[in-house]
């Protein structure tokens, strides 16, 4: 039996993986490409096939995740603006480098070497933070840079 045309073993091993990564984006805020992308590699599929398949997991699990934390209000609707500004012109400079890539054919042995290093760091990031706890105290942490002081002065619809 078949579904998708993907076996049925391989299809409940991909819902177990969506499940997982699932947990860990609602989690962590983290997830989508950063474990799907490299799955796909290792399971054999194209650089570019990879990447493209990690965005559209990625965008409806954002959505999803957005719709939840909307509710709980815990959303910078002006912080996610500009965020959403910048990732345009990354998604943009990144699709045309994968497309270099993929013309000399290269691709696959450049993303899955970025996948690495960014695994690396992130765990190293982790690993560093973990080691230096948070220190408690009864004080608002209440510490702003000038950044994020004018950030939270822009008035954007429908919180401004």
């Amino acid at each position: 039996m078949a579904l998708f045309e993907v076996s049925l073993p391989l299809a409940v091993l991909f819902v177990g993986f969506g499940l997982t990564v699932g947990i860990r984006f609602g989690f962590f805020g983290m997830g989508g490409s950063f474990f799907v992308t490299p799955a796909l590699l290792v399971l054999g599929h194209s650089a570019p096939t990879a990447v493209g398949t990690g965005l559209a997991f990625v965008f409806w699990t954002s959505l999803v995740a957005t719709v939840t934390h909307r509710d709980l209000d815990h959303i910078e609707y002006r912080l996610g603006l500009l965020l959403i500004l910048g990732t345009t012109l990354g998604i943009e400079i990144g699709r045309r480098a994968l497309l270099a890539l993929t013309t000399v054919g290269l691709a696959d042995l450049v993303v899955s070497f970025l996948s690495v290093v960014l695994l690396a760091a992130v765990g190293l990031f982790v690993i560093s933070d973990g080691r230096h706890p948070a220190i408690e105290t009864d004080e608002p942490v209440g510490v702003q840079s000038s950044i994020s002081a004018r950030l939270e002065r822009v008035r954007v619809p429908p919180t401004g």
